[in-house]
């Protein structure tokens, strides 16, 4: 079986682009498209789906291999012309005799999709009463929305910030899960404006100062707060207001552990920060 490359948009005829990437908007999320499985011979009727390399809130750059579809003459490569998202996979793996035109994905420039599964399943450990699977599904969280922005909007919007805070409030004697969820708290909002704001409104930034208040001992917790504070407040005015009057937290540290390069630097952004 040949393979090649196939790039759907500078491949394909006017008439045929216009079958296979059709306009499509959605209220509660901006412009997607939906992409139809391509023609890529004069004779082709239908194909089979042989690989998706990306999943459901991906980020794709021009260049990636998103898929790879079979004919009865090659294995060709779906190539990404253009940087987007992949909304929604609609042509299941292994697939055969999917006509041509027939929609294969959702795309959009902009990320407001469905929760990834990997997301969703971390929540829901967030949510556990046992400290340990909390603490579990905080580093999932981590790791799943780490470097995805699809993925740390996603999981804004399905209420990770706010099962985060909650977990903390349910265990603010643990430090462990205090440290654990001030980092959570930072990965998920690091880079992503819609959340930056869900930390003000959610109290995600009130959990970190509670949590460095309540465990002045624990210089990796420490560390971990200012890191947050960091994040919420560095380019954003209002968390930075919503931190300012707890300055005596970042002080406290900085006093405390003067041998702690990673707290001494942090504290002296923040200390300029709140001035």
């Amino acid at each position: 079986m040949l393979r090649t490359a196939f790039r759907l948009r500078t491949a394909l005829p006017a008439q045929r682009r216009i079958a296979a990437c059709v306009s499509r908007s959605f209220s509660s999320y901006p412009d997607h498209e939906v992409i139809g499985l391509p023609s890529l011979s004069p004779t082709m009727e239908t194909g089979n789906m042989s690989k998706w390399n990306m999943k459901e809130g991906d980020a794709i750059s021009a260049g990636d291999i998103v898929c790879e579809i079979e004919t009865d003459k090659a294995v060709v490569d779906y190539e990404a012309t253009d940087d987007m998202y992949l909304a929604k996979i609609l042509i299941p793996e292994g697939a055969e005799n999917i006509p041509v035109g027939q929609p294969m994905m959702e795309e959009g420039k902009e990320a407001a999709v469905a929760v990834p599964s990997e997301v969703a399943e971390a929540i829901a450990m967030v949510q556990s009463d046992s400290p340990l699977v909390a603490a579990e599904g905080f580093s999932k969280l981590s790791h799943a929305t780490f470097n995805n922005p699809v993925g740390k909007e996603a999981a804004g919007e399905a209420g990770a910030i706010k099962a985060i805070v909650d977990a903390m409030e349910r265990n603010i004697s643990n430090g462990t899960v205090q440290e654990d969820g001030c980092h959570a708290l930072r990965n998920v909002a690091f880079h992503c404006l819609p959340n930056l704001v869900l930390a003000r409104e959610q109290g995600a930034i009130a959990a970190v100062l509670k949590a460095m208040e309540t465990h002045p001992e624990n210089e990796a917790l420490q560390a971990e707060g200012l890191w947050a504070l960091l994040v919420f407040c560095s380019n954003t005015e209002e968390n930075a207001a919503v931190a300012k009057p707890h300055a005596s937290l970042v002080h406290k540290a900085v006093a405390t552990y003067p041998t702690n390069a990673d707290i001494q630097s942090r504290g002296r952004f923040l200390t300029v920060l709140f001035a």
